[in-house]
């Protein structure tokens, strides 16, 4: 009973997941995964300037930035642009299944199975094509906001105060644009934040999943922000480096930028595997207390 009681504080569960895959560090093995394959883009996205990176990069480059980029410093400076891309297709085609092997193993510690990377791919293999529509749904979403977001940007900057309450809205919605797009990453994560556990658990597809977890989150949306907020509040020092206020440091060190994606990628694989293992976990919970 006490189990039931305390499974519910968000602090609790977030404590209990970060000790699950520390317990059991084959949870985080796809995520590992996934980091390698971010690092490995990000090591050739490092090369791009020279031979033989330079002939697929060289033509786009100067087409859509211009000469100067194929060059040292400012190739760092469009790093974080071309890394943010690939990202992006990592994200669709490998990111998001690899999240669902992840989900498959967590419900095999939950329920005391056998955990195996291999067996958790195998069972996990044939939701792809659902997971892989989930990440459309997502990144679309996630798009939409940040254009939403980025119509208010515009209207701010036609504000011509500048002293004032007005002056500091204005200044708050225009560099406040990163830590905006985070939230809004926030928001869409918790809606469907149960979408791939009822896909890789419960084998449902893709509008039955999303179908189900609307029904669970309206009735814990709050709960399960939280623990979505938590964890991804790590991620806010990384904007930092990354914001404008650095940027006599990325002039003295080029390279600075590509240390941060870098750091960025050993903070995500916290994040996830926290998210994950919490959102999961209380799913499996709210499952079994039916």
């Amino acid at each position: 009973m006490e189990k039931k009681e305390t499974v519910y504080q968000p602090v609790t569960l977030l404590r209990t997941s970060v000790n699950t895959f520390i317990s059991h560090p084959i949870i985080i093995y796809p995520l590992i995964i996934l980091a390698f394959i971010q690092l490995l883009v990000l090591e050739l996205l490092f090369f791009y300037p020279r031979f033989p990176l330079s002939v697929f990069f060289g033509p786009i480059v100067r087409r859509i930035w211009s000469e100067g980029y194929m060059h040292y410093p400012f190739n760092f400076a469009l790093l974080p642009q071309l890394y943010y891309y690939a990202q992006l297709i990592i994200y669709i085609f490998i990111g998001v299944f690899l999240s669902a092997v992840a989900i498959e193993i967590i419900a095999a510690v939950n329920s005391e199975r056998k955990a195996s990377l291999k067996a958790a791919l195998r069972k996990t293999l044939p939701t792809y094509i659902h997971v892989f529509l989930l990440s459309i749904i997502s990144l679309s979403a996630v798009y939409g906001l940040s254009r939403a977001y980025g119509l208010l940007i515009h209207r701010a900057i036609q504000l011509k105060a500048e002293t004032g309450i007005l002056a500091m809205l204005k200044n708050t919605i225009i560099y406040g644009e990163p830590y905006a797009n985070l939230f809004l990453g926030m928001i869409i994560t918790t809606i469907l934040a149960f979408t791939i556990p009822i896909i890789v658990i419960e084998r449902k597809k893709i509008f039955a999943a999303l179908f189900l977890n609307f029904q669970i989150i309206f009735r814990s949306l709050f709960f399960v922000f939280t623990l979505v907020f938590l964890p991804t509040l790590f991620y806010v020092p990384i904007l930092l480096l990354r914001s404008s206020l650095m940027a006599p440091t990325s002039q003295i060190i080029p390279p600075f930028q590509f240390i941060i994606l870098l750091l960025s990628v050993v903070v995500t694989i916290f994040i996830d595997a926290t998210v994950l293992t919490a959102t999961t976990t209380y799913y499996l919970h709210k499952k079994e207390s039916k």
